[in-house]
C-alpha cells in the first residue's frame, strides 16, 4: 500500500505547481482539482491519495479540511501555500 496524504498537502502540490507557470487557482479550482487526483489514483492503483473523505456540495465535491483552510479567500486566486498542516 503506497503513502495517503493530506488533502491539503495535494492541494499545496498544485499551488506550487500552478505558481511555476505563473497561474493561479482558486479554492473551489483547487478542491476539483485533488478530487479528480484522488479519482485517478482510485482507478489506477485501487487505493486512495488523500486520506479525508469528499463531501457532496452544492458545487461539487468538497474535503472540509481543504475548505476550512481556504475559506478566507472566498473566490479569489489562492495566493500561497496551506501552513500548518498536520
Amino acid at each position: 500500500m503506497g503513502t495517503v496524504y493530506d488533502a491539503r498537502f495535494i492541494a499545496n502540490t498544485f499551488i506550487e505547481h500552478a505558481r511555476k507557470q505563473g497561474r493561479t487557482l482558486t479554492n473551489k479550482y483547487l478542491q476539483k482539482l485533488v478530487y479528480f487526483a484522488q479519482a485517478r489514483m482510485l482507478s489506477i492503483h485501487a487505493e486512495r491519495l488523500i486520506h479525508q473523505d469528499f463531501e457532496a456540495w452544492p458545487l461539487g465535491p468538497v474535503v472540509p479540511d481543504l475548505y476550512d483552510a481556504l475559506k478566507q479567500y472566498g473566490d479569489a486566486p489562492v495566493d500561497q501555500e496551506i501552513a500548518n498542516i498536520k
